[in-house]
């Protein structure tokens, strides 16, 4: 299992409400502090229901820490680690967020499965800001897939 620090935050296309965060890490400390955030990918591949990629070019788990709220479709998530999988609901593919050591209810979110050129080399993340000044997660990248997923 590998855990990537997502650093530094990059502007996408120079727009300030949307931003990439990869997982490289050098000079990000003045773009980390005007975001407040920084946030943990690791990727799932860890055990053996979850050692290659699925038929979507994905793979089934991951987990996720966010070190801020983050809003997700029309969920808004706290601060904490969450494993996520990847499921399918007739057509639609769901990313099912489980927060983990909390009692909380799981949210459910779809999203678009859009296939990449080539595999990803890296974990990235795309936010948008909206009208409430809220960071909302839009893509997830995670290194070795041939697919991202869109919310």
């Amino acid at each position: 299992m590998h855990t990537f620090a997502l650093l530094p935050a990059l502007y996408a296309g120079g727009d300030p409400s949307r931003r990439v965060v990869n997982s490289e890490g050098s000079n990000s400390n003045a773009i980390l502090q005007s975001f407040g955030s920084a946030d943990r990918v690791c990727s799932g591949r860890g055990g053996a229901a979850t050692a290659t990629n699925n038929k979507f070019g994905v793979a089934d788990v991951h987990k996720v820490n966010f070190l801020n709220s983050v809003r997700i479709g029309d969920l808004v998530l706290p601060q904490g680690d969450y494993e996520v999988r990847h499921v399918m609901e007739g057509q639609d593919h769901i990313m099912v967020f489980h927060r983990l050591g909390g009692q909380t209810a799981d949210a459910r979110v779809k999203c678009e499965l859009v296939p990449l050129a080539q595999k990803a080399s890296q974990t990235q993340r795309t936010y948008t800001t909206n009208a409430s000044k809220e960071q909302v997660l839009h893509e997830l990248v995670f290194a070795g897939e041939t697919a991202k997923h869109v919310f």
